[in-house]
């Protein structure tokens, strides 16, 4: 076998463990008497040398009475009487009770092969200059036998009870009492074989050593046997293994990775180093650490390589284990060969300072990282700038490892000084792949200020981020600079980040997934059975070409309070979708959101819960660049949103991408109050579409705030450049704008396409007060408004307004309504009509009801005002029965159905009722061509089973004021009562009598008939036009009395005639003061009147 020699030098300092002062001379003294085994020792001026012995098969055995060495002195083995290349165990043992100080040259290279051991119970100091020359591995102890393989023992103290094995050296064997081991101030000394040191306690100090492997083992006074090839001790009564200002390698020979161990109940290490380096030919062995507690002050153990070959495990349990200054626990790669696997398994760990626990790729390594793996009992700490990593460094080629840790409680907190310096457990790479990041905590997981759990790809990497996954019971992050996060800022992606926890409090700080290059951004995925987020915020982006990944929130009991929850890209890559499910989510100040701000398409936001209450927060998606809004989607049994409130999807000034779709799903209750917003709009300065507004509810509320339109409660769509978005309304129960309430659909600014229409269903429709209002409406210069289409079984209008409108070139859309009841009080209105300024049509408006209330100042009217060019909308109204009863008190505020125009035709109006029409006080059914219009009124047909007009303000009237015509006005009924009312078709007042219209025909159809109490039926025009026909077909009967009167007239300086009457019939009556004229007070001609009746009185 090839020789391996050790040499050591040592130089002395004042041992830790109060050794005596290094003596002076050598004094080499061989057992005498009973202790005697043949020792011979001989001098020469400063060599000394040993021979003799007792031989038992290749092992060698000394004793001594008492061995010191001095400084510059050499003690040399050798073997005269057998061949000495045979001895393999040298054993040489103290006997004499004093501590042996060495600080020679111990050599024994003359028994090539031999392993060397040193036995003195009472202890061992090598001092300065103390130097070796050995063979084999050199073994150092203060054990009191050595205990071989067949079950014998060499003993010290009791040297006559000796037995000379010829097996192997198995253990040393402690008996309690035992001395320690110190090595001081070795400045440099190489050992190309292993070193064993083991004894009570263990002190190294100043000192730099190089050895083959380094095994270190303090087993304190108790009594204990210990394995040499696998020694192991019981940390709770073991004794100190002390490093001090010393630099301590194992660097692999020939036959032999390096390793190093260090055992011991208290492990304590400072300003130094401990660690197993790998050779060109050999893997480094493990860094192995067993202790009750180990504390490390700027002090690194690990293991290493700088070649091809590997770097080994770095193996630490400890019950307690802390590190601070710039400690470092670490195994690093700075060539192909790889890192080695970090193993920690402890009670507690304390990391502070920049100490750290990592496994390391250097610079231009092709090597991989290791893993690093913590098993903590109790707590893990990191605060100041600690770490716990596996990463990949600049110009790197090989993978990150993952960083794995179960842990009784985590807290990390960084420093308060200088925030950018932070605690962290990551793994990262600027190489290869990057590792994963494991947490599974059993407690809490705390971190403050400039804290990081996180995997990166770094600029320069060409793989991908590892994953984050985390669990505990509670998670606390009380900072605004506390992340977990997953990065890229490269091609790879970064990872998905993933952490649950029963409790989780994100009072702030971040949990994110990012990208900044090419590569994507992953998935972030928190679940919690509650969890509370206050300024925090929970994120994937991607600011380049990379997709935004995934969000995902599901908690039990959700609260959000001034955080966020969101998804954006701000370059060509797309963001990513949102997901939030829970029971309870309640969240103020708060949003969740998709966004893109460039190219990329933004993700759908999609909020599930049972009961969500929102006040002043949003759930929005919206688009700042070309790329289009996502959807919103909302379902829950029960939804609330108060104060500044929004569910929105919008398009932003500059953009011109659309804004997305809009849905809301409460299977009850869903309540607006506040200036609270649902909607799908395109700013000003947008280009996209505007997108839709689809709601189901069993119940919706609406009640807004007083003041100003912009604090209203409000569902709509708006668009400012492209198409309007539709509202789609579902509401099983009762839909009620209670009061400052909008739903809106609305094109206006630069919109080049039709605004939204607005379709309602629902049980019941309530629009209070005249701040409620249901409206589309452009102002766009060429888009029209859209269409309003409402189904409900009951409809209550009380002083809100149903409204379709245009101020440009567009067209108001058309208003259908279809229901049971519709009840009408106060100011309500239903009006499709055009502004001043514009030169589009009014809107049609169709209703389908059972029972038809109008009270008060009620209208429904399709109307062009005045400075307009555009033409009225008909009016067509389908009911059971008719009501209609205004204003008492106030005779010219009247409740109408009215088709009007101030500038084109006018519109017609059509109604059909199977019972009664009833028109009280101040109500009016009219046709009108206002002043300044140039087309005729449209006519009046009205089919209904009784048509009443009960008061002197009841009026069923076409009129033109202008130059067209007043339209006809057709009634046909059962019956027909006219007490006081008026029905009528009119041409007076026109500004240009020369150029006045016509009045339109009247034609009656019914079975009895009653003009009483001063009502007429009558024509009449007071300019060109002449007063139209009246023909009156009454089947049954007609009573014409009180005052009641049938007339067509040509006024006072009119040139047209007045109209035909003609009337038809089985009796007629003509009571008291009662009138059937046709007149003349102009240049015109008095019309014809034509009666056929079988009875006339």
């Amino acid at each position: 076998m090839r020789r391996l020699a050790l040499l050591v030098t040592l130089l002395s300092s004042v041992s830790p463990f109060a050794a005596p002062a290094l003596i002076a001379q050598t004094v080499i003294a061989p057992s005498t008497g009973a202790a005697s085994l043949g020792t011979s020792v001989s001098a020469s001026g400063s060599t000394y040398t040993i021979d003799g012995g007792t031989r038992a098969g290749s092992n060698l055995f000394h004793s001594f009475q008492t061995f010191d060495l001095a400084s510059g002195n050499t003690a040399t083995w050798i073997q005269t009487v057998s061949d000495p290349a045979t001895v393999r165990v040298v054993v040489n043992r103290v006997t004499g009770g004093a501590i042996s100080q060495i600080s020679g040259t111990i050599r024994s290279t003359s028994l090539p092969n031999a392993s060397f051991y040193f036995l003195n119970p009472a202890g061992v100091v090598f001092g300065a200059g103390a130097r070796f020359d050995v063979g084999g591995t050199a073994h150092f102890s203060t054990a009191q036998e050595l205990r071989f393989a067949d079950g014998t023992s060499f003993t010290i103290t009791t040297p006559t009870g000796s037995t000379f094995s010829a097996d192997a050296p198995a253990a040393f064997g402690f008996l309690g009492g035992q001395g320690d081991i110190s090595i001081n101030s070795v400045r440099s000394g190489t050992l190309m074989s292993p070193l064993d040191l083991a004894a009570s306690n263990i002190s190294i100090d100043n000192t730099n050593l190089i050895s083959a492997s380094l095994t270190l083992s303090a087993v304190g006074s108790q009594q204990t046997s210990l394995l040499i090839d696998n020694p192991a001790v019981t940390p709770s009564n073991a004794g100190t293994v002390s490093i001090s200002d010393s630099l301590l390698t194992a660097r692999g020979n020939a036959v032999s990775n390096a390793g190093v161990k260090a055992l011991g109940g208290h492990l304590s290490f400072s300003n130094g180093r401990l660690v197993s380096q790998s050779t060109a030919s050999r893997d480094a062995g493990s860094a192995f650490l067993r202790a009750d507690s180990l504390v490390m002050d700027g002090f690194l153990f690990g293991s290493t390589t700088a070649f091809a070959t590997s770097a080994g495990l770095v193996d630490l349990a400890a019950r307690n284990v802390s590190l601070s200054g710039a400690s470092r626990i670490q195994a690093d790669t700075f060539n192909d060969g790889n890192a080695g696997n970090i193993v920690v398994k402890a009670g507690t760990v304390s990391l502070s300072g920049t100490s750290g626990i990592s496994a390391r790729g250097g610079r231009d390594a092709k090597g991989n990282a290791g893993d690093v793996r913590l098993i903590v009992a109790g707590t893990l700490s990191l605060r100041d700038q600690a770490e716990i990593a596996s990463r990949v460094e600049f110009d790197g080629l090989g993978n990150a490892g993952d960083v794995e840790i179960d842990a009784g409680n985590i807290s990390i907190v960084g420093s308060t000084a200088t925030p950018d310096n932070r605690a962290e457990i990551t793994s990262s790479t600027r190489g290869g792949e990057g590792g994963n990041v494991i947490l599974r905590v059993a407690g809490t997981l705390s971190m403050g200020v400039s804290s990081d759990i996180r995997s990166a790809a770094n600029t320069g990497s060409f793989g991908n981020a590892g994953d984050v996954q985390i669990s505990a019971n509670r998670i606390n992050m009380q900072s605004d600079t506390s992340r977990i996060t997953s990065s890229t800022d490269s091609v790879g992606r970064a990872g998905v980040v993933n952490v649950a926890a029963s409790t989780f409090d994100l009072t702030r700080g971040e949990i994110s997934s990012s990208s900044s290059a090419q590569g994507n951004a992953g998935e972030v995925r928190v679940q919690a059975g509650k969890l509370t987020i206050g300024s925090g915020q929970i994120s994937s982006s991607a600011s380049s070409s990379g997709d935004a990944g995934l969000v995902n929130v599901q908690a039990d009991d959700f609260t959000l309070r001034n955080g966020l929850i969101s998804s954006s890209t701000a370059g060509a890559g797309n963001a990513g979708q949102v997901t939030v499910r829970s029971n309870t989510l309640a969240f103020s100040n708060g949003q969740i959101s998709s966004s893109t701000a460039s190219t990329g398409a933004g993700g759908i936001v999609d909020v599930s819960a049972t009961n969500i209450s929102i006040e002043k927060g949003q759930i929005t998606t919206a688009t700042t660049g070309s790329g289009n809004a996502g959807r919103v989607v909302v379902k829950a049994a029960t939804i609330n949103l108060s104060s500044t409130s929004a569910i929105s999807a919008s398009a932003k000034s500059g953009s011109i991408g659309n804004a997305g779709q809009v849905t809301v799903e409460a299977s009850g209750l869903l309540n607006m109050s506040g200036s609270t917003i649902i909607s799908s709009l395109t700013e000003a300065g947008a280009a996209g579409n505007a997108g839709d507004v689809e709601i189901t509810a069993g119940e919706l509320k609406m009640l807004g705030t007083s003041g100003t339109s912009d604090k209203h409660a409000r569902i709509s769509t708006a668009t400012q450049s492209g198409r309007g978005g539709n509202i789609r309304l579902a509401v099983s129960g009762t839909l009620s704008l209670l009061a400052n309430a909008d739903i809106l659909a609305g094109a206006s600014g630069d919109a080049t396409k039709d605004g939204g229409t607005i379709a309602i269903d629902a049980g019941r429709l309530e629009l209070i007060k005249t701040s409620s209002t249901i409206r589309t409406s452009t102002t766009a210069q060429k888009s029209n408004a859209g269409a309003i289409s409402i189904v409900a079984n009951d409809l209550l209008i009380d002083g809100g307004r149903l409204l379709s409108t245009t101020t440009k070139e567009g067209n108001a859309g058309s208003i259908t309504i279809e229901g049971k009841n519709l009840e009408m009080r106060g100011a309500s209105a239903i009006s499709a009509s055009t502004l001043s300024g514009s030169s589009g049509n009014a809107g049609k408006v169709s209703l389908v009801i059972g029972k038809l209330e109008m009270r008060d100042t009620a209208e429904i009217t399709s109307r062009t005002e005045f400075d307009t060019f555009g033409n009225a909308g008909d009016i067509a109204i389908t009911a059971d029965e008719i009501s209609m009863v205004g204003l008492l008190s106030s005779p010219n505020n009247r409740t109408e159905i009215t088709s009007s125009t101030r500038a084109g035709q006018g519109g017609n109006v059509a109604i059909n009722v199977s019972g009664a029409l009833t028109m009280g006080v101040s109500s009016d059914i009219r046709a009108a061509a206002n002043p300044g219009s140039t087309g005729d009124a449209g006519t009046i047909t009205i089919n209904a089973g009784s048509v009443r007009l009960l008061t002197d303000t009841s009026r069923i009237t076409s009129s033109t004021q202008s130059i067209g015509d007043a339209g006809g006005v057709n009634i046909k009924a059962s019956t027909l009562l006219v007490d006081g009312g008026e029905i009528s078709s009119n041409a007076v007042g026109s500004a240009d009598p020369s150029l006045a219209g016509s009045a339109g025909k009247i034609l009656v159809s019914s079975g009895t008939a009653e003009i009483i109490g001063g009502g007429q039926i009558s024509t009449s025009a007071d300019g060109a036009g002449v007063a139209g026909a009246i023909d009156i077909t009454a089947t049954d009967s007609l009573n014409i009395s009180s005052g009641g009167t049938i007339a067509s007239a040509a006024l006072a300086g009119s040139s047209g005639g007045a109209g035909t009457i003609r009337i038809r019939g089985n009796t007629m009556a003509v009571g008291a003061a009662g009138i059937v004229n046709s007149s003349t007070a102009g240049s015109g001609a008095a019309g014809k009147i034509d009666i056929g009746v079988t009875d006339l009185t």
